[in-house]
This record gives C-alpha cells, sequence and structure tokens, in this order.
C-alpha cells in the first residue's frame, strides 16, 4: 500500500481513537460529572503503568524489528520471539497488579479491577506487527467498527452519576475486543510457531532498553493525573483529562505521519536507500508543523468559548489548562519527526533513552512543586517543560545531520501565521459573545480560512509548497 494511502488511513484511526472519546466526552462530562470523570481517570492512569511494564517497548521495537525481516519466516521468528518476550513480563504485571488491589483504597479498587482488562488487551495488541509491514488496513478497520460501537454503547447504557463504574468496564471490555479481532488476519503474514527460549532472550534486551523511554513519556504523559489526584482531589482529576484529551486531539494528525514513516525508512535504510530519507524527514517536518501551528493555536484562541460549550460551565477552571496544554503541540510536532524519522530507525536509542528519562525526572520534580503552588495549570506547565527537555536534547544531539538554522527559518512562517490566526479568532470570540454551536463553527471557520490563506501568501513569499502541493494533490485526487 502506498505512504500516502497509508497514511491517510492511519490519520483516520488516529483521529478516531482520540475522537471517539470526545464525541462521548460532553455527555460523559454531563452524566458522570467531575467526579465520575475522575474516578475513571485516576484508574486508567494507574493502570496505564502495568500496561507499560506489559508492552516494554514493543510499539517501536516491534515495528522496526519487523519491518527490517524480508521474508516470511523472519517474521514468523521474530513476531513469535516478541510475543514471547510479552507473556513473560504479562505474567509479571498481573501480579503486580493485583497485589495493588489489596491496599488500595475501597472507593477505587473495583473500578481498578475492570481496568485489568486494559492490561489483558495491551499484552494481545498485536498492531505492531501490522504497522511494520505497513499492512495498516487490518489493524485499522477493526478497530474503527470497535470504536464506533463503543461510542453507541455509552450513549445506551450510561444514563446517570451512578453508572460511573458500568462505564468503567464498558470501555475497559470493548478496548480488549478491538485488539483481539486482529488476530484473525495474522495467519495470512505468518506461519504457526512457538516462542524458544533462545528467541526470547534475543528480544529481551532491546525491549527492555526501549521500555525505559516509553515508560519515561507515560511518566510524564500520566504522572500529572496521578499527582492531582493525590495532592488536590478526584474532580480536578476530571477536568485535567477533560483538558488533556481535548488538547491531545491534534497529535493523532501530528504523529500519524511519522507512525507511517518509520517502517518505510527503516526498511529503505535495510535496502541501502539512507540518503533518499532525509527528503521525507524535511518535507514531513514542513507539514507537520504546519498541522500543529494550525491546530495549537487555533485551541488557544478558541478555548474560552469551546470548553464552556463542549464541556459545561462546571469545567471551566479548565480553560487555562486547555491552553497551556496546546502550546505543546509545535514541541511534539518538531520532535516526533526527528524521533520517529531518523532517530529510531537508525537505532540511536541512547539518545532517544536520556532524553525521555530526564524528562521524566523533571516532571515528577515539577509535579511535585507546581501542583501544590498552581494546582492543574502548575501540571500543565510541567508538561510543557518536559516536552521541550526531550525536544532540545534529541535536536541537539543530531545536528551534525541537519541544517537546524535553515530549517528552523524555512518554517518559521507556520507559527507566525498560527499566532496571528489566533488573535483573529479570540478578537472574533469577544465579538460575537456567544457559546452556541453556531458561534464555534463560525469561529473555527473564521480561524481555518485565516490560517489557509496567510500560509498560501506566505508560502509564496519563501518560496515553499507544503501546503500548496498537498491541495494540489487532493484536487488532483478528486478530478481523477
Amino acid at each position: 500500500m502506498s505512504t500516502r494511502k497509508n497514511t491517510f488511513m492511519m490519520a483516520a484511526y488516529e483521529v478516531l481513537v482520540y475522537i471517539a472519546p470526545l464525541i462521548t466526552a460532553p455527555y460523559i462530562a454531563r452524566v458522570l460529572g467531575t467526579y465520575g470523570t475522575g474516578i475513571y481517570s485516576y484508574t486508567y492512569s494507574i493502570a496505564a503503568y502495568f500496561v507499560i511494564l506489559i508492552q516494554l517497548g514493543v510499539n517501536l521495537y516491534g515495528r522496526r524489528e519487523i519491518a527490517g525481516k524480508l521474508s516470511i519466516d523472519e517474521r514468523t521468528e521474530s513476531f513469535w520471539g516478541i510475543f514471547g518476550t510479552l507473556c513473560i513480563s504479562f505474567l509479571i504485571s498481573t501480579t503486580l497488579f493485583l497485589l495493588l488491589l489489596r491496599f488500595c483504597e475501597d472507593s477505587v479498587r473495583v473500578p481498578l479491577l475492570w481496568q485489568f482488562f486494559v492490561l489483558i488487551a495491551s499484552f494481545l495488541d498485536i498492531s505492531w506487527f501490522f504497522f511494520g509491514i505497513e499492512e495498516f488496513k487490518y489493524a485499522i478497520s477493526r478497530n474503527i467498527i470497535v470504536k464506533v460501537l463503543s461510542v453507541i454503547l455509552v450513549f445506551l447504557f450510561i444514563r446517570s452519576a451512578d453508572d460511573t463504574l458500568r462505564y468503567v468496564a464498558l470501555m475497559s471490555v470493548t478496548n480488549l475486543v478491538s485488539v483481539l479481532v486482529m488476530w484473525i488476519a495474522l495467519p495470512k503474514y505468518i506461519t504457526k510457531g512457538r516462542p524458544s527460549f533462545k528467541n526470547i532472550l534475543v528480544h529481551c534486551k532491546p525491549l527492555l532498553v526501549l521500555t525505559v523511554p516509553v515508560l519515561s513519556i507515560q511518566l510524564y504523559s500520566i504522572t500529572d493525573k496521578v499527582f492531582i489526584g493525590l495532592l488536590m482531589d478526584m474532580d480536578s482529576v476530571g477536568i485535567y483529562e477533560n483538558m488533556y484529551k481535548l488538547s491531545r486531539v491534534p497529535v493523532a494528525l501530528i504523529t500519524t505521519i511519522g507512525t507511517v514513516l518509520l517502517p518505510r525508512i527503516t526498511n529503505m535504510i535495510a535496502s541501502g536507500r539512507e540518503k533518499e530519507t532525509y527528503r521525507y524527514v524535511e518535507k514531513s517536518l514542513s507539514l507537520t508543523l504546519m498541522i500543529a501551528s494550525a491546530c495549537g493555536f487555533g485551541l488557544i484562541g478558541i478555548a474560552p468559548w469551546l470548553v464552556r460549550w463542549y464541556y459545561g460551565d462546571s469545567f471551566i477552571s479548565g480553560t487555562a489548562v486547555l491552553q497551556i496544554l496546546s502550546g505543546i503541540l509545535l514541541v511534539i510536532a518538531w520532535g516526533n519527526v526527528f524521533r520517529n524519522q531518523f532517530i529510531i530507525p537508525r537505532n540511536m536509542d541512547q539518545i532517544y533513552l536520556t532524553s525521555v528519562v530526564s524528562a521524566a525526572g523533571i516532571n515528577i520534580v515539577l509535579n511535585y512543586i507546581f501542583i501544590p503552588l498552581w494546582g492543574m495549570i502548575g501540571a500543565a506547565i510541567a508538561s510543557v517543560i518536559s516536552e521541550l527537555v526531550v525536544c532540545v536534547y534529541q535536536s541537539v544531539k543530531i545536528r551534525t545531520w541537519f541544517n537546524f538554522r535553515k530549517l528552523l527559518l524555512v518554517n518559521l512562517q507556520y507559527p507566525l501565521c498560527g499566532a496571528i490566526m489566533c488573535a483573529i479568532v479570540t478578537l472574533s470570540g469577544r465579538a460575537i459573545n456567544s457559546t452556541t454551536t453556531w458561534a464555534i463553527l463560525v469561529m473555527v471557520l473564521i480561524g481555518g480560512l485565516c490560517f489557509i490563506g496567510m500560509v498560501l501568501i506566505s508560502e509564496s513569499l519563501t518560496k515553499t509548497n507544503a501546503l500548496k502541493s498537498e491541495l494540489y494533490r487532493v484536487c488532483t485526487h478528486f478530478r481523477g
């Protein structure tokens, strides 16, 4: 399947992963309230630590390892070796999880027990294999069906704050179903086998090495919610979680290109075409930064009206949190391109490892300091600083391979256009002074048209064509 089709399918899936909860978010926020959503977020964040221990670094290592195997026999051997390693990690994590249940508070014990299905789902999730062989359709199409079904079930069975436990159970079980369906297509790509002890040992070390950065990334993406739950209350967790989810929707678009190109670039390097990969990196950087600028600055500008319209008055205190978290998008975009398209395909795991471990340590310290001082805003600031640490460190380490000064100057036009759009959206919002659906749509339309117009003018002046080339391809596709 072509890179463009894979990118489109991956984008559709990633957007759905974030959009599906957001479709139900306004409903859940009003039905379960800040406390109910806080319970779900808090218990899921705890379960997420065990998910990391189960999956190790398989989402990165598995994709890269499978992408480098060109025959069915090689893929079969690698798959069963990696999966055998996951069997061991699952047994260890399950034991630790059951021990934790004995010591946790009564109010969270039963919801946390239902999150055990999330652990099982993470163990059986083999999307890394399909992404590695660039067969995105099998992992994506089946998951889309399950995600849509979960949205329908939420509206059918979640009716009041008393249904909090039912909501936790529903989300956990549908998560498991979504990964089980991928096993149906697996026999088409590998043969039957069983992991040998020798084969497991081959994959243990690299998986454990990549577990450290994955654990570190998760630490500064979920530790903030755990700290808020410990130092504040469940209502604050619920508010912060919803702002976090909303700010992460654009991340689906931003990271899609890197997710699709990682196996492609790994394969190109294995085939001796390394020089061609630099062209992919530079082109995708411009497109990714353009998307991040539009989404990030757009959310910052529209946040005061969007939060009230989307979640209701009880979540208004999260407006500043959403604006701060939206500022991370440019940093995530820059870091994701070089991490997924340069550092990881070239096995520069030490750079990746050091950057995220440092960021995780800084994030824990900053959360402990900032949350007592500034509450949810402190947690958001800690997240921004942590992402900056990762981005800056990785860029410094690979500076000899790229002319970053040139790349910054070429792509500076996108955040500048985004900042101007943000000001226009803010002024428009104050002039409209309404939180109706039509008012929100008008603000989005104004912002979108302004950004596209400014980028087209800017690209004409700088003689770049990231947006123009994409618009041309879209028009050509529909004409054809």
